[in-house]
């Protein structure tokens, strides 16, 4: 063995070893913190997902409130997490935040079914609950609503060719009776009250009513009735026809007692939400919404005649000043289930868990839900 400067050669071969195995180590260490998810570290900053929807999630001033927020807020206190909210605008947003890595957790009224559990995980249900159907309130006739059903749409268009039609009319079966003398003529010679009354004629003849008090005297007259009853007649029975239906419609809108008797109903949906899927089966006509404050402005303006929602969502908004006019119904159906989302095989679940059923059993997510939710 050759030595030199009274070191051995393997020795110093042996050194170099050490260093080699040392740098290996640093280098696997520095790559696992890099590329480890940012759920993996649970004392870094977590980054919790959350997306409106009252009274879960209230997006209102600097800070986020509601029951979901209250609840995360205790877990992370007894877990001693750090964290940081992420607004999503939607529930879909939402979901694929998580599993685009963009978010650790997600916040809201998120329901657990069988295919958000294939791309993301859940923790214990803490909220039960199901759908709900929002429905205008019984409103009694006015004379408001006859006139709004009389001018709107085409039939502003109708009503002012059958005054035109009846303006005519008048001041013909005017100017053709008051020349006729044989006997006293039926309307006055002079010609505004002459021109009402033959305004008053053409009304109850085209109506077919005929009280008999305006008659036509003359050959001219009545041949006028034959022509005023072929042209005005229609007309007149097209406005009777919408407006009968419109008042049969107004009557019955709100006879709705369950998801059967949405069939052939105009019923709003939330992109996304689990009632989508579900209204879908029904036969009635869909109209889905990006914004569940949108479906309920055209609920309240009479475009929708109901909405299918998540029932504490639909409760919370009957009973704020804005939905006043509005209603849910007795009726709940499509159980299920909220959860807090993570991404698959996230170390945080078991955690998440264990401070959740603790909160269960110690009657924190009860007073909880007495907080916002009364004791309903």
């Amino acid at each position: 063995m050759r030595i030199e400067s009274g070191i051995p050669t393997r020795r110093k071969y042996s050194l170099s070893a050490r260093g080699l195995f040392f740098l290996s180590s640093l280098f696997a260490l520095i790559v696992g913190t890099t590329t480890c998810k940012p759920a993996c570290a649970l004392n870094d900053t977590l980054l919790v997902g959350i997306y409106p929807t009252k009274p879960f999630v209230i997006l209102s001033g600097n800070t986020p409130r509601g029951f979901a927020i209250d609840l995360w807020k205790e877990m992370a206190h007894r877990r001693g997490l750090k964290y940081h909210f992420v607004v999503s605008t939607t529930i879909s947003g939402a979901l694929e935040d998580i599993t685009e890595e963009r978010v650790d957790i997600a916040l809201g009224a998120l329901t657990i079914t069988h295919l958000r559990e294939q791309l993301v995980d859940f923790t214990y249900p803490y909220f039960h609950t199901g759908l709900g159907i929002l429905i205008p309130k019984n409103r009694t006739l006015s004379p408001g609503f006859f006139l709004q059903s009389i001018v709107k749409g085409k039939r502003l268009k109708f009503l002012g060719i059958l005054l035109v039609v009846l303006l005519i009319s008048g001041h013909i079966i005017w100017l053709v009776e008051r020349r006729y003398d044989r006997e006293q003529p039926s309307f006055d010679k002079r010609y505004v009250p002459g021109v009402l009354e033959g305004i008053y004629w053409a009304i109850v003849t085209a109506s077919t009513v005929g009280y008999g008090d305006k008659v036509a005297k003359s050959w001219l007259g009545r041949m006028l009735v034959v022509v005023l009853i072929l042209f005005a007649l229609p007309l007149f029975a097209y406005s009777t026809a919408k407006l009968a239906s419109d008042i049969t419609l107004h009557e019955i809108r709100t006879g709705i007692g369950g998801p059967k008797d949405l069939i052939e109903r105009r019923v709003g949906v939330l992109e996304g939400a689990t009632s989508q899927d579900y209204v879908e089966k029904l036969g009635c006509i869909k109209l889905v919404f990006n914004r569940i404050e949108t479906a309920y402005a055209w609920l309240q303006s009479s475009r929708l005649d109901a909405i299918v929602h998540d029932r504490p969502a639909l409760l919370y908004y009957a009973n704020s000043e804005e939905g006043k006019d509005v209603e849910v119904i007795e009726a709940t159906f499509s159980p299920q289930d909220y959860g807090i989302a993570l991404a698959e095989n996230s170390p945080l679940r078991e955690q998440l868990n264990r401070v959740l059923l603790g909160m269960i059993e110690d009657g924190s997510v009860n007073d909880l839900h007495d907080k916002w939710f009364g004791n309903h």
